[in-house]
């Protein structure tokens, strides 16, 4: 992952603002808010 990371960071200039945890936590919680946009409904 780390090496991911570093590629997207010099390449793309991109560095992430959530760590993997949150990041999951927060999709997740989205997800849950808007079911009709995954056709869940």
């Amino acid at each position: 992952m780390k090496v991911l990371l570093d590629k997207a960071r010099r390449v793309l200039g991109w560095t992430a603002r959530l760590g993997l945890d949150d990041a999951v936590r927060s999709a997740l919680q989205w997800a849950q808010r808007r079911p009709e946009l995954l056709g869940y409904v």
